[in-house]
């Protein structure tokens, strides 16, 4: 429960900023915050900004720079933070450089004059270094707050592949631990996952782990004052492995926020080659509650959906004598 309050403390902060910014969209860096309090594994990072005067930027410090050197690896990774760039590659909004203080402040100062060439009206709250992480493979990992469903938690082969082959299982959330491992086997790349031809990439029980600690996050897509409370109950079921009970009953007697998630995506979710789960790219939209959200959930009426499945006639529209005609065959198989 302790952990709960430190998110919800969190996730307050950050998201009421952001709005308080007029901005509906967190800066990656915020993204990466509320993952690693929730045990999430993401990259190590700094932060190069100035939330005083955005039209100025800020110098990299010595000191900076040599956390960097000591902390970030070989490789590093410079993202553009800004709520109004979605894609950053195409405005020059991100780099892959070598760990030298040169190569550093050279693509620092480069960046932010390509972006802005790009996006002239942009806004830039900083720059994000991260130490770079190699993909063995990738995932996409996403909880979609649909109008009509309320969360939907999907999960699917990730990268640069995909739209290429939209291999993507789907669930409302938030999803039960037997749901996810039967959706996972779902997938068309399962068998690359957990092992073809002596090829193992991932423990089982490591992405299981993961995945539902991210599908625990649809529970902060719900109101649980309102109206997606009441259909979206998941059993306290003592078996089941990172249960989300003890979250439902803590947001259930606590005001958890005035602040409701639409969409949380990592693209990809990497898989390295020891077998690590790493979220590098994150998406998060939301919206501050208003009175639709807060205002008393209406059951649908089903008075007559009865009918539906017990009906008293039924009528097979093109049934004929001809043999192997759909209307014939559906009328023999009543």
């Amino acid at each position: 429960m302790d952990k709960l309050r430190i998110f919800q403390k969190k996730f307050n902060e950050i998201l009421s900023e952001a709005d308080k910014q007029g901005r509906t969209k967190l800066l990656e860096n915020e993204a990466y915050e509320l993952l690693d309090i929730w045990g999430i594994k993401t990259p190590k990072f700094i932060v190069i900004s100035n939330h005083i005067d955005l039209e100025k930027d800020l110098e990299i410090s010595k000191e900076n720079l040599e956390i960097v050197k000591k902390a970030f690896g070989k490789k590093l990774v410079l993202k553009i933070l800004s709520p109004d760039i979605v894609h950053k590659t195409e405005v020059g909004g991100i780099k892959i450089i070598d760990n030298d203080s040169f190569e550093i402040k050279k693509n620092y100062k480069n960046m932010l004059e390509e972006v802005r060439s790009k996006v002239p009206d942009v806004n830039i709250f900083g720059v994000m270094i991260s130490n770079f992480i190699k993909p063995k493979f990738e995932l996409i990992v996403s909880i979609l707050n649909d109008p009509q469903f309320g969360p939907v938690f999907s999960v699917g082969l990730g990268g640069i592949y995909t739209e290429l082959f939209k291999d993507i299982v789907m669930g409302v959330a938030p999803v039960t631990f037997e749901k996810l491992k039967n959706l996972i086997k779902k997938l068309k790349c399962h068998p690359i996952l957990y092992g073809y031809r002596g090829s193992k990439i991932v423990n089982e029980e490591k992405l299981l782990s993961t995945l539902m600690a991210i599908n625990q996050l649809s529970i902060f897509s719900l109101d649980f004052n309102g109206k997606r409370s009441n259909d979206k109950k998941v059993s306290d079921n003592s078996n089941e492995k990172n249960s989300i009970s003890d979250i439902e009953r803590f947001s259930d007697n606590t005001n958890f926020s005035d602040y409701i998630i639409d969409e949380f995506e990592i693209n990809p979710l990497a898989i390295t080659e020891e077998g690590e789960l790493v979220a590098i790219d994150c998406i998060c939209r939301f919206h501050k509650k208003t009175i639709d959200d807060i205002k008393p959930f209406e059951s649908p009426n089903l008075t007559n959906i009865e009918k539906f499945f017990k009906p008293e006639t039924i009528a097979v529209i093109g049934a004929s004598e001809i043999e192997n005609r759909p209307g014939t065959i559906i009328y023999k198989s009543l």
